[in-house]
């Protein structure tokens, strides 16, 4: 969802739900090891969100992250590209 700081699940139909406040720059979401993944290229974070309760922890590895990936017990981030 663009320009909204947030993430929403969609159901097989198309319907959408509640939207899931992610903050900054939400660039990249993925699913894996039980969650859902967002990459924040603003804030330099990763919001791991449970898909069952919508309840986030997050984690900063910082710097502009653009991809995450996930698989096999781990997570993995690429950054952005610099500009200029």
């Amino acid at each position: 969802l663009p320009h909204t700081g947030a993430v929403a699940r969609f159901s097989d139909s198309g319907e959408s739900g509640p939207l899931i406040n992610v903050s900054g720059e939400p660039t990249a979401v993925a699913f894996g090891e039980g969650a859902v993944w967002v990459a924040d290229a603003r804030a330099g974070t990763i919001t791991r969100i449970d898909p069952l309760t919508a309840r986030k922890r997050i984690t900063t590895p910082g710097g502009r992250l653009s991809a995450i990936a996930l698989g096999d017990g781990a997570g993995w981030a690429t950054p952005a590209p610099r500009c200029g």
